[in-house]
């Protein structure tokens, strides 16, 4: 499936739309000020939020690091599969559910690593008033980014298993 142009494409562009998301996420104030900056040329903006990729190094620990780089790669994959399998066979919505169910783990997993919080996830605790709980976890809401990840791979078993289905019913 990866070897059709289109599907790696597209899996490389959604792994780098989430990436860029991650990467910028923690910095969303100062890539909001350097895109609408009217003193700022074009060139600078783009430089700035390039070099807000180098965030990976500085503002996550090693653990969340490898946690957003293999969710992002994963998502992509997961996204190119779950077109695949959309494209290939009308509606079976078993292996698309899941792939939805590792995209939203892997993104209420991404956060600010430099003060230890997983932003998406506190926003959605403090909503039932349990925000408090994160940083009572033992890796301070990395644990979310993990099961984005197994999610994602338990995602990618599964559209692979309908994609590698006959297209017709097994009678």
């Amino acid at each position: 499936m990866l070897g059709e142009p289109r599907y790696a494409l597209l899996a490389a562009l959604a792994a780098l739309g989430a990436f860029t998301l991650a990467t910028w996420l923690p910095n969303w104030m100062l890539a909001r000020d350097g895109i609408f900056s009217g003193s700022l040329p074009w060139g600078e903006k783009v430089s700035l939020l390039l070099a807000l990729w180098g965030s990976i190094g500085t503002n996550f620990t090693p653990l969340a690091a490898a946690s957003v780089i293999a969710g992002a790669l994963l998502f992509g994959v997961t996204l190119a599969l779950a077109v695949f399998v959309l494209r290939r066979r009308a509606a079976r919505r078993r292996g698309i559910g899941a792939g939805a169910v590792g995209v939203l783990a892997g993104a209420l997993g991404l956060g600010c690593a430099a003060c230890g919080s997983a932003v998406a996830l506190s926003a959605l605790l403090a909503v039932f008033g349990l925000a408090s709980l994160v940083p009572a976890l033992p890796f301070h809401g990395a644990e979310v980014g993990i099961l984005g990840v197994l999610l994602h791979l338990l995602a990618i078993r599964l559209l692979a298993r309908d994609a590698a289905a006959p297209a017709v019913c097994k009678s």
